[in-house]
């Protein structure tokens, strides 16, 4: 029998205390986490390499990132961090279940996350989600909109908001994915100009 390796650090009480980094995090991983068991995955993008570390780093996590093809991920195994998950509906095929934790249906740290992990915003910082009904509707009611998620597909609507995403989402000195915060804060000249 090969000698066990000696354990990886990580934080376990991570998400014991509601921080601001914490919330965020809790948003992503609604978004893009997965859970089995006690483990916890998170796979991006290799493009979004840098976000992962950023993980890591709130986690002071030792766990070494795998990459292969064009994605990147981190697992770990945490009973204190997959319980504390669970309390706000992280839970394993959360997919189609998904309803935002009341205590932090109005938290735009939690809704950065959550559009980071599952959003979209275009070149004029217009924003969208797609996920389950009560998570869209949640976030429109955020985003100050009373209009209804769009029917998507199965169990997941989308949403829109055409104006530019406010800034309570995304500003400098909080945690954030830098390509799509790049985006939000972008200021446009409503003035287009002609191709000649």
């Amino acid at each position: 029998m090969l000698p066990m390796g000696k354990p990886k650090h990580i934080n376990h009480d991570a998400f014991s205390i509601f921080t601001n980094e914490a919330i965020y995090w809790i948003g992503f991983l609604y978004a893009d986490g997965s859970i089995r068991g006690n483990e916890v995955n998170l796979a991006l993008s290799i493009e979004d390499l840098e976000h992962l570390q950023k993980f890591r780093s709130f986690l002071s996590s030792e766990h070494k990132l795998q990459t292969y093809d064009r994605v990147c991920k981190l697992s770990f195994s945490s009973t204190t961090i997959v319980e504390k998950l669970s309390e706000h509906g992280i839970v394993n095929r959360k997919c189609h279940i998904c309803k935002p934790p009341k205590v932090l249906e109005n938290n735009p740290h939690f809704w950065r996350g959550v559009v980071d992990g599952d959003g979209t915003i275009n070149t004029a910082g217009a924003v969208g989600l797609t996920g389950t009904y009560d998570t869209c509707k949640a976030f429109s009611l955020f985003m100050g909109d009373k209009r209804e998620p769009i029917p998507y597909k199965k169990s997941f609507y989308v949403w829109s908001l055409k104006t530019k995403t406010p800034k309570v989402l995304y500003n400098q000195g909080f945690v954030q994915l830098d390509r799509k915060a790049v985006k939000a804060t972008v200021r446009i000249d409503r003035r287009f100009k002609s191709e000649s």
